[in-house]
């Protein structure tokens, strides 16, 4: 089980672009996380925070990497994670025995 949290901002550079992020494990991706996060049709700075959870089933026993990826979705801003020190990120990874 995957818990993952983290704080996004959005430059004010463009009105219409917002935030990608997906999760992925090594070069597969899992899930798509937000597709237009933040999309606020205005070109303010705007914060904000995503959570996801997600159930993952990887038939191995080999040590697995994941990680969440994002991006500006009109490449006409930028967009950044965790904009000051007081945001945190957090991943949690919990093995669901049977």
């Amino acid at each position: 089980l995957i818990l993952t949290a983290q704080a996004y901002a959005k430059n004010p550079g463009n009105q219409y672009t917002g935030i990608e992020t997906r999760l992925v494990r090594g070069a597969t991706q899992l899930g798509l996380i937000s597709q237009n996060a933040g999309y606020v049709n205005t070109s303010s700075y705007n914060v904000l925070n995503i959570s996801y959870n997600y159930l993952d089933s990887p038939a191995t026993t080999s040590s697995t990497t994941y990680k969440v990826q994002f991006r500006n979705t009109q490449n006409a801003a930028s967009v950044e994670v965790s904009a000051n020190a007081t945001e945190t990120a957090s991943m949690i990874l919990m093995e669901i025995g049977a």
